[in-house]
């Protein structure tokens, strides 16, 4: 398809050139029409001792947690996208806003690694593993109609502070599934 612009035709596949744009200044409704993948994050080490007023807590036990999501585009054309991250708070603690929206583009075959400094550094801090915890949600949001991606969680956790030390190291890989939201 051809279209006329600045006094010569252009071929309509130079018109994706604008699509970032578009999808920035789309952010707050995309998250309400489009195709989203929702992968859980636990970066850090845990504090051994609970917040001030709340109670010990088992379901994170003592080690270091650390989170890559890979994200592949299976698809022939390049596809843009958002992330952000969202902090899980303990109930009962007022919940935390989310990062703003980052816009990423992958070309036909490539992939990106989103590690715990990436995360952190969604939210303008920077990421120590051995002083510093946070554990959420980095949510991707496709515009309705984009191809599907290739979203896999590696999630490791070694039980000691380093595991030059010959500390065991447990690792989990987790694809994670689509949800289109409305």
């Amino acid at each position: 398809m051809r279209f006329l612009r600045n006094g010569t035709w252009t071929r309509f596949s130079q018109a994706f050139v604008c699509l970032p744009v578009v999808l920035l200044s789309l952010a707050p409704t995309l998250a309400h029409a489009a195709t989203q993948y929702v992968a859980k994050f636990v970066c850090g080490t845990p504090s051994t001792a609970p917040p001030e007023g709340d109670v010990p807590r088992a379901a994170l036990r003592p080690g270091t947690y650390t989170t890559e999501i890979n994200i592949h585009n299976p698809n022939g054309l390049a596809i843009s996208f958002l992330k952000k991250a969202v902090k899980a708070r303990p109930q009962g603690f007022p919940p935390q806003p989310p990062s703003r929206f980052r816009q990423e583009t992958l070309g036909p075959d490539f992939a990106l690694a989103v590690d715990c400094t990436n995360i952190f550094e969604l939210f303008g801090e920077s990421f120590v593993p051995f002083s510093s915890f946070k554990k959420g949600f980095l949510v991707i949001v496709l515009p309705t109609g984009s191809g599907p991606l290739d979203v896999i969680g590696v999630y490791t956790v070694s039980a000691g502070a380093s595991t030059a030390t010959g500390a065991p190291v447990s690792m989990e890989v987790v694809p994670i599934s689509p949800t289109i939201s409305k």
